[in-house]
């Protein structure tokens, strides 16, 4: 009898932690009074709501959110991202080696005070998956011994999940994969699980668009994202011009003097998203015509100015690297914004009009701490390898290399392949000091 009431107490004990830590990391959607919102949340809500198909994303986050929104709206989504969230840290410290309930809400508030990570468990967009399918890749391939059965199935499927969830993710978490993997190399099992799940998660991507579009292919406008690229690096422009003037690429053409002008900084993400782009009325007259122009040119661009390509993916990886600001894309949005419409079809256009990030009062709450606490987190990580090496520890290896590797491929993928933004960053900076949190308490308790 008692030792069924020691074993309650002790899982009471877990499952209040547990709840405890979700609750803190919705500290930020809590002060605003609404989950945070960027622009393409809109879609996502869109997805969930109406079923809805675009050409430009995967539908994967959307559908995630499908259940949740509809049965509890949009609160329970993101109870559901904290949830699972503070589950994974929770995780990754056992496996580490950190016992105690308690120890949970202790890191968890420590990331809360001085990372990102709140930031975007609060925030209803694929970019919460970034960083906890890194922790996914993490515990599966330094971790795998300490993982129970059930683990070992539904880790590859979450890690699946993510990989379909936001197309960066896929070169980002197989690297992961590969760099945690090589201290391990003799016991490759869990690296083998976690590339086996990127590929099964690319094979998910495929599958929605063979569904919704009639094309067993990973992404429906690659050729429109490598081409936003190259306009915004200005080297597009001069092999569009020489197209013109043996007049090919008639759609491109048309929107030629909006490509040149010196007045936008970002050309080629404004003929993407602007309000006013002619991209959106030149697709509804013939999109399969305007994607053949896009791959045309970027085949041209790339031809034309192959010895630039890697000046260009170096200096854009390394300008991503400490791009990295919280908060980029929060701010008000009008009412001719896809995500306010999708708030009014949910009944909450009251709750977000008085939020905090539709009047402008979101301040800074602690965002100017993240990037030093990144910075002097990495610092100590290099530390931390250098003495994992000296002890030849293969664990802490492994976590180590494949956060690095984590951090400097998420920034290489989205610096090259779209442009350098604060958000790409800084959805991934928070594992920095969460792993050298967990090594640091490790390496003193084995002191000890």
């Amino acid at each position: 009898m008692a030792k069924a009431i020691s074993l309650t107490r002790h899982l009471g004990g877990r499952i209040a932690a547990l709840l405890l830590s979700a609750l803190l990391l919705m500290w930020v959607a809590l002060a605003n009074g609404y989950p945070l919102l960027f622009s393409d949340s809109g879609t996502y809500l869109r997805i969930g709501t109406e079923l809805y198909f675009p050409n430009d994303r995967p539908v994967t986050y959307g559908l995630m959110l499908l259940p949740f929104v509809r049965v509890g709206g949009v609160w329970l989504a993101v109870a559901a991202q904290c949830l699972a969230a503070a589950w994974l840290i929770g995780r990754l410290l056992t496996v580490v080696g950190i016992r105690g309930a308690w120890m949970l809400p202790a890191v968890v508030a420590m990331l809360c005070a001085g990372t990102s990570l709140p930031w975007f468990t609060g925030q209803l967009m694929p970019d919460v998956l970034t960083g906890l399918g890194g922790l996914i890749v993490l515990l599966i391939v330094c971790g795998w011994d300490g993982l129970a059965r059930w683990e070992r199935v539904a880790l590859p499927l979450a890690l699946a999940g993510c990989v379909a969830a936001h197309l960066s993710h896929l070169p980002i978490f197989a690297a992961t994969a590969v760099a945690a993997g090589l201290p391990r190399w003799r016991r490759p099992v869990g690296a083998g699980a976690a590339l086996v799940a990127v590929m099964f998660g690319l094979l998910v991507v495929c599958s929605f668009n063979l569904v919704g579009a009639g094309r067993f292919v990973p992404s429906l406008q690659s050729d429109a994202f490598l081409l936003a690229k190259l306009l915004d690096q200005r080297m597009a422009q001069a092999p569009l011009a020489e197209a013109c003037a043996q007049g090919e690429l008639p759609r491109l053409c048309s929107a030629r003097k909006r490509f040149d002008r010196q007045d936008d900084p970002m050309p080629g993400q404004s003929w993407l998203w602007a309000l006013d782009t002619p991209r959106v009325a030149l697709a509804a007259a013939d999109e399969q015509a305007l994607a053949a122009e896009e791959k045309a040119l970027v085949g041209r661009t790339l031809s034309a100015r192959s010895g630039e390509i890697i000046p260009m993916a170096i200096a854009s990886t390394a300008r991503q690297l400490v791009t990295a600001r919280t908060g980029d894309g929060i701010q008000y949005w009008g009412p001719e914004m896809q995500v306010q419409q999708q708030v009014a079809a949910l009944g909450d256009s009251a709750a977000f009009a008085a939020s905090r990030q539709q009047n402008g009062r979101l301040g800074g709450m602690g965002r100017g701490l993240h990037l030093p606490v990144a910075l002097l987190s990495a610092l100590l990580v290099l530390v931390l390898a250098w003495a994992a090496w000296r002890r030849r520890d293969p664990f802490a290896g492994g976590l180590i290399l494949g956060t690095i590797v984590l951090v400097v491929a998420n920034a290489a993928v989205c610096g090259i392949l779209s442009g350098v933004f604060d958000r790409y960053q800084s959805r991934i900076i928070w594992v920095l000091p969460l792993i050298a949190m967990v090594l640091l308490v490790r390496q003193r308790r084995a002191a000890d």
